[in-house]
């Protein structure tokens, strides 16, 4: 079968010959180029392989040795669209998996997102919606240098980014600023800096504008921290002009804040019967079609799903998933903390707040938080002395302030004293 190539495209045929004088007959197909390949004998016959244009001369051949002929098999591309004819089913799906597959090449059915910090996947998924690049897109739609173009207009901190298409994914690659930094205006109006907290300074840096405070004082808010308005005076300590400028220092203080903490005794907690009913989706594109779904019978059940893409390679998505659907009953019941264990969850709670403000770069001067055991309930409560940044512009909204100024509303359990 190997001594032809094309013998598969060609069609052939598996036959076996049964003569009186073999060696005549082979010979006689020799001089006629009749080529007959893996030949072998079986018993007093032989079978072999004959392409099928070959064999119409062979019946010439046939007749003159007196040789006996039948056909085993037969085999080939030829044979196997005759076959495809008696099973119309068959060659449908044939057609509609490469339909299928020409048809997804033809879109994208995922869209990835790599390098964000900043804006998580769905504020940026909402806004390309908005823009027009969903997933099911066509492809011929794609324009990479749009997207780029849209993400870098539309969000300032993002100062790079690339957009590719591999098989049916779009890659979105975001390289963000994570250095928060503040340009103010080259002619900026005059603004007086504020305290927009009651505070005690612990340290100030002008840069522009007039100090009013020092170090040590007690401010409350709303007073003017450092004034708009300078003063110049010439060489002889006159006054020669005011000027108004905005307002700009790096001011610390120490900020009082209450802070406050319950945990009852008693709670309420689920645990898991071992009950489970199943259900069966198939997804195309973004219509689903349950296949399997019985009535949920439970009271109280969490409902999980598994989500299998179907893909061919790392790239090539299909718009066909699977899904499972796992229904979960559970039971609910009443526990108790015993007092030293809700103790502790307050102090758990309170060291990770305290911990949170930390890593946000504040520091905690004093702590005088106690928890006292009540007769239904632990209570955590007390004052914590906070150094942070103050000060804000009059008239400037405060989005345009350093974020570091606000302390305000960081955790619920901590309130600002007025």
């Amino acid at each position: 079968m190997e001594s032809n190539r094309f013998a598969y495209w060609k069609g052939y045929l598996q036959i076996r010959i049964k003569s009186g004088c073999p060696e005549r007959f082979f010979n006689i197909c020799a001089s006629k180029n009749i080529r007959i390949w893996e030949i072998h004998s079986v018993g007093e016959e032989y079978e072999g392989f004959i392409l099928i244009r070959d064999f119409k001369k062979l019946l010439s051949v046939v007749r003159k040795t007196s040789t006996k002929l039948s056909i085993r098999n037969r085999c080939g591309f030829p044979f196997f669209l005759r076959n495809c004819r008696k099973r119309k089913g068959y060659v449908i799906g044939f057609l509609f998996f490469f339909f299928i597959l020409y048809y997804s090449s033809c879109h994208i059915w995922e869209i990835h997102m790599e390098g964000n910090r900043i804006y998580s996947n769905d504020i940026l998924m909402d806004y390309l919606k908005t823009c027009g690049v969903v997933s099911g897109m066509k492809k011929s739609k794609v324009s990479c240098p749009e997207i780029e173009r849209l993400l870098r207009n539309q969000y300032e901190d993002i100062t790079w980014v690339s957009a590719s298409i591999a098989g049916s994914r779009l890659f979105i690659r975001i390289q963000e600023n994570t250095d928060i930094e503040f340009y103010y205006e080259e002619n900026p109006a005059a603004a007086d800096l504020i305290a927009d907290h009651d505070a005690v300074i612990t340290s100030i840096i002008t840069r522009s504008g007039t100090p009013l405070v020092k170090k040590g004082d007690e401010v409350k808010k709303g007073d003017i921290l450092v004034s708009s308005e300078v003063v110049i005076f010439d060489d002889f300590g006159s006054e020669m002009r005011r000027e108004y400028v905005q307002a700009d220092a790096d001011i610390l203080g120490e900020v009082l804040y209450s802070y406050q903490d319950r945990q009852a005794y008693l709670y309420e907690y689920k645990q898991y019967t071992g009950n489970e009913t199943n259900g069966y989706a198939v997804t195309f594109g973004n219509k689903r079609l349950f296949l399997w779904v019985l009535p949920v019978q439970y009271e109280a059940f969490d409902c999980v799903s598994d989500l299998s893409e179907i893909r061919l390679g790392a790239n090539f998505y299909l718009p066909i998933s699977l899904e499972k659907w796992y229904y979960k009953e559970y039971a609910v019941y009443q526990g108790e903390y015993s007092k030293e264990e809700a103790e502790q969850i307050l102090l758990e709670r309170k060291n990770q707040n305290f911990q949170n403000f930390i890593e946000k770069g504040l520091q905690i001067i004093k702590n005088d938080v106690k928890i006292a055991i009540e007769k239904n309930e632990a209570v955590a409560s007390g004052t914590v002395v906070v150094q942070q940044k103050i000060g804000a512009r009059i008239g400037q909204n405060s989005t345009e302030y350093r974020e570091e100024h606000s302390f305000e509303g960081t955790e619920e359990s901590f309130q600002k004293i007025e």
